[in-house]
C-alpha cells in the first residue's frame, strides 16, 4: 500500500506552475524544428487502431513533406494500444494514445505534437515576468497625490489652490520681467492646470 504523501503528489503532480520567459536557445540565426522523431506504434489487425493505420496510408506523406526535419518511424505490435511517441530536441519525449481514434483526430494529435516546443505544459502564474521582481507594483500619475483627498467633499479650499512640490505658492509660466504684481501671478496660475506629483 503506498503511502499517504506519495498518493498526494502523484494527484498534484500536473499542476506545474511557471512563469512565461522566451527561449533563446533555439539556433543562433534559424529556426529549428524541436520536434525530431515521431514513432506510431500500432496494431496491423486490430479495429482499434483503424484511425492510425487511415492517417499512415494516406496523410503520413503529406506530413513528412510538410515537416522535413522530423524522421518518422512507424513500429507495428500486435494486440497492442496505438499511440504516438515524440522525441523533442530538448530531451524530453511525450506520448499520446490514440487507440480508437479517428483519422482525424490522429492527424490532430500529430500535428499538436509537431508544434510543440517539447516543454512541459504549465499554468502561468502571471501573464507577465520581470528579472527583478517587485511588491510596488505598476507605475501610474496617481502614486504621489495625497490621499486626503480620497475622503474630502469637493469643492474645498485647500485642494483648490494650485501646488508646488516646494510649497503652496502660485506657479505661473516663465515672465522675462521680474517686477511681476501678485495679481499677475494668481492669475497666471488660474489659466494653468498644475497636479502635484
Amino acid at each position: 500500500m503506498a503511502s499517504r504523501k506519495f498518493c498526494k503528489s502523484r494527484i498534484y503532480a500536473w499542476r506545474l506552475t511557471a512563469y512565461p520567459n522566451a527561449v533563446l536557445q533555439n539556433g543562433v540565426g534559424r529556426f529549428i524544428h524541436p520536434l525530431k522523431r515521431l514513432t506510431f506504434f500500432f496494431c496491423k489487425s486490430s479495429s482499434a487502431s483503424a484511425g492510425v493505420r487511415q492517417f499512415l496510408c494516406e496523410d503520413l506523406i503529406d506530413f513528412s513533406e510538410s515537416h522535413p526535419g522530423v524522421a518518422v518511424y512507424v513500429q507495428p505490435k500486435r494486440f497492442k494500444a496505438a499511440h504516438v511517441y515524440g522525441e523533442y530536441l530538448n530531451g524530453r519525449s511525450a506520448s499520446v494514445l490514440v487507440n480508437r481514434f479517428s483519422r482525424s483526430e490522429v492527424q490532430q494529435i500529430v500535428l499538436y505534437m509537431a508544434n510543440r516546443s517539447g516543454f512541459p505544459i504549465v499554468n502561468f502564474k502571471e501573464p507577465q515576468t520581470t528579472q527583478r521582481s517587485t511588491i510596488q507594483g505598476f507605475w501610474n500619475p496617481f502614486y504621489h497625490m495625497p490621499t486626503e483627498a480620497n475622503v474630502v467633499s469637493f469643492p474645498n479650499a485647500e485642494f483648490g489652490r494650485c501646488k508646488t512640490s516646494e510649497g503652496n505658492w502660485p506657479v505661473v509660466p516663465f515672465v522675462a520681467s521680474e517686477d511681476v504684481d501678485d495679481f499677475s501671478m494668481h492669475a497666471g496660475c488660474l489659466n494653468w492646470t498644475f497636479l502635484r506629483f
